[in-house]
């Protein structure tokens, strides 16, 4: 491998530094042939236009346990190298919730458990075969209150997917 200056992009035409490009070990210049937002570009026509079938091969790679495993293997060693972060990560949070408007009790949570039956009202699945974790339609971080009016139930997977989205699960619920 030698060392390059600048490169053009094959998409765009422009010249660009080494850093604008992925690695690519393949290559004689060890760098992929189109600049990053070239790249990025194509990859998100790409899903757009097969979205289905991407949405498929995600939930097939994501519903593995081995890959499962790996990913939590992974979360847990970053979460012990980085105790900083996690600690502010977790005090922000903390600071959300305590910030936030309205407050339930856990009889409250128990009740909306058992109006859903259980279930998760993203995937479906049921307790015990998941543990269903509160879910804050509104995100807290977005001004969402912490009312009862506010959560639902998701497993542990699918809230962490949803992050910090307004999505409500439970009108598609309504419709079962």
């Amino acid at each position: 491998m030698y060392t390059i200056t600048y490169k053009r992009c094959s998409k765009c035409g422009e010249w660009r530094s080494p850093e604008s490009f992925y690695k690519d070990k393949r290559t004689r210049d060890g760098l992929f042939s189109a600049c990053k937002n070239c790249h990025a570009d194509s990859v998100k026509r790409y899903i757009e236009s097969n979205h289905e079938q991407h949405i498929a091969r995600q939930k097939a790679y994501f519903s593995n346990p081995e890959i499962l495993e790996k990913k939590h293997k992974r979360d847990r060693a970053w979460k012990k190298n980085n105790p900083v972060a996690v600690r502010i990560y977790n005090n922000k949070r903390r600071s959300l919730k305590k910030n936030s408007s309205g407050s339930f009790s856990e009889d409250e949570w128990k009740e909306i458990k058992i109006k859903y039956n259980y279930t998760c009202l993203s995937c479906g699945k049921r307790e015990p075969e998941i543990k269903l974790t509160i879910d804050h339609v509104t995100p807290l971080s977005m001004g969402g209150s912490n009312t009862v009016d506010n959560i639902q139930p998701l497993c542990g997977l699918c809230n962490c997917r949803k992050h910090a989205k307004r999505l409500d699960y439970r009108t598609a619920w309504r419709t079962h």
